[in-house]
């Protein structure tokens, strides 16, 4: 098979790559929202409102959800939310529509990046094809956080194609659109710190020229311009508690994992449950070494045969190094298939340059592959469609996993099957006792169980991890005023809102607490910042409370 490289044949192939892109994931788009969709999108009240955007570059992204501070500094993302928000409210359909016409156009423009390095568009077009049916990338594509891994394939695509418009015309306009478009990514994900690196191999390997530092700088001058405002913003810098060796060789592992999960799509998990391997000896870090090598030698060969090719191994290899487990440990999961769906752009385009090569004999063999992908992929957007159901399938994957154990504690504790919620919070934490998740949930659960004791107990192990989790201290506020002890009760909540101003339940919590205890005046302060927070979630609390402040003469602003 081969494509006469004009604009008809780019017309036939964009638009069948947008059609079997939006085919694929078309029986995801009545899934609900699932997993972190909880504190992105449905419980975040920070991305109600525009106004909020500007909160997003001073603070951690998951401070900013109402959950516990962590180490992710990506304020596009956010704002990327608030966005969706003021178009789809809380109904995930949009976000499903949004996520999968992302998808479909970002495998668009990889047809037109793969056609600029290689030349060719049959290349082109099945390296956009395996790329956008592949089922590794379901995660990124069926649940609606996952969009933020694509937005940001989309600005370092487009940094890189504007980059090699300048390269090739000197058009001032596009590298200067080119900066822009690298700005948002670095500000929407970690990855695209890796661009420069790219940039450099696309200058050496492909237009096979000196680098030119000069045109390199604006980028790098970027990435610290990021590091600089995530610091400012971000101040613990990074633990190990996995020695650095022991750190390398769960790389090998995790790099022949992706590379399997690539290549050899069988199975397809939702959760991989990676460790430290013990030792060099390990069977998993043998085989690893074995494969790795084997890929080293491949890309020596590939310096001097086809520098095409080895453009686009060097392309997996340097933007999986940010989620690669040897600089900074990736948490709760040291492996997971969104954090390849960047990285496998380059696998992608690998693959298209060697299936055009097979299908000048077997021209049937590159569509049979993009047919089983497919089906793969259809298969598995069903595991997305509810908690119940993703979580039971993580479990099956990974069963000693301590994550999938209180993810699916979460899902029976909203379904009020409690019973269900405490035993797998219980195997959670004697999984991993250092779940800070899995300790809250217990305490929570037996707070609603009005065990209060055991409550107390396991909130104040969650905070003895995590001191500034607000979740752990409104929960311990509502326990310590089931057991007669306001002062404390409003200690707890304080300290809730100390950690985390937009917790709206902490707000309405401490509000009723001050207005049974006669501090009327104190009480309507935290009760129109809750109208103003509250969420779809709380509804009829927020119109109760509406009603309450204006036979009061106050009102609030909605």
């Amino acid at each position: 098979m081969g494509f006469t490289e004009n604009n008809r044949t780019h017309i036939y192939a964009a638009a069948a790559i947008l059609l079997i892109s939006i085919l694929v994931y078309s029986n995801s788009i009545n899934n609900g929202f699932v997993w972190d969709d909880r504190g992105t999108i449905v419980s975040n009240t920070s991305i109600t409102s525009i106004k909020n955007i500007p909160s997003f570059f001073t603070t951690d992204q998951w401070k900013i959800t109402g959950n516990p501070s962590s180490s992710y500094y990506r304020p596009l993302a956010n704002t990327f939310w608030t966005l969706e928000f003021q178009l789809w409210g809380n109904g995930p359909l949009g976000y499903h529509i949004t996520s999968i016409i992302l998808h479909a156009f970002l495998s668009l423009i990889l047809y037109l990046l793969c056609f600029n390095i290689t030349g060719s568009s049959t290349s082109a077009f099945f390296a956009s094809l395996i790329f956008s049916v592949h089922p590794v990338h379901t995660e990124n594509v069926a649940w609606t956080t996952g969009v933020s891994s694509i937005v940001c394939a989309i600005l370092i695509t487009a940094s890189l194609l504007l980059y090699m418009r300048f390269s090739e015309k000197r058009s001032k306009v596009s590298l200067t659109i080119s900066l822009i478009c690298f700005l948002f990514a670095v500000f929407s994900y970690e990855y695209a710190l890796m661009l420069p690196f790219i940039l450099i191999a696309y200058e050496f390997l492909i237009v096979r020229r000196k680098i030119r530092i000069k045109i390199l700088m604006p980028y790098l001058l970027i990435v610290l311009f990021y590091l600089a405002a995530r610091k400012m913003v971000i101040s613990a810098g990074i633990t190990y508690d996995t020695p650095l060796f022991s750190r390398i060789l769960t790389s090998f592992v995790i790099h022949a994992k992706y590379l399997q999960s690539f290549f050899l799509p069988f199975p397809v998990k939702v959760l991989y449950d990676i460790q430290p391997p013990p030792s060099i000896f390990n069977i998993q870090v043998i085989t690893s070494i074995f494969v790795l090598t084997a890929v080293w030698i491949l890309m020596f060969l590939l310096y001097n045969k086809d520098k095409k090719a080895l453009f686009a191994v060097l392309w997996f290899f340097v933007f999986l190094l940010p989620v690669a487990n040897i600089i900074v440990i990736v948490k709760p999961q040291m492996m997971s298939l969104r954090y390849l769906y960047i990285p496998s752009m380059g696998l992608s385009i690998l693959s298209g340059i060697y299936l055009e090569k097979i299908s000048s004999k077997l021209k049937m063999v590159p569509f049979i592959i993009i047919l089983v992908l497919s089906v793969i992929t259809l298969n598995q957007n069903k595991y997305w469609q509810d908690d119940i159901t993703l979580y039971r399938k993580m479990v099956v994957d990974s069963p000693s996993s301590s994550l999938a154990r209180n993810n699916l504690g979460v899902a029976y504790l909203e379904a009020n099957r409690l019973p269900d919620a405490l035993k797998e919070f219980q195997i959670a934490a004697e999984s991993n006792p250092k779940n800070r998740f899995a300790l809250f949930n217990l305490g929570d659960t037996y707070r609603a169980l009005n065990r209060t004791d055991e409550a107390v107990f396991y909130l104040r192990k969650a905070l003895e991890i995590d001191p500034k989790d607000s979740r752990a201290y409104n929960s311990l506020g509502l326990t310590y005023k089931n057991m007669g002890k306001p002062q404390e009760a409003i200690d707890s909540f304080t300290l809730a809102l100390n950690a985390n101003p937009f917790n709206a339940e902490a707000h309405y919590n401490l509000a009723n607490l001050l207005f049974k205890m006669g501090k009327e005046d104190d009480s309507i302060i935290h009760y129109e910042r809750f109208v103003e927070l509250a969420t779809e979630k709380y509804k009829g609390m927020k119109i109760q409370v509406i009603k309450m402040l204006k036979d009061r003469g106050v009102n609030a602003n909605d």
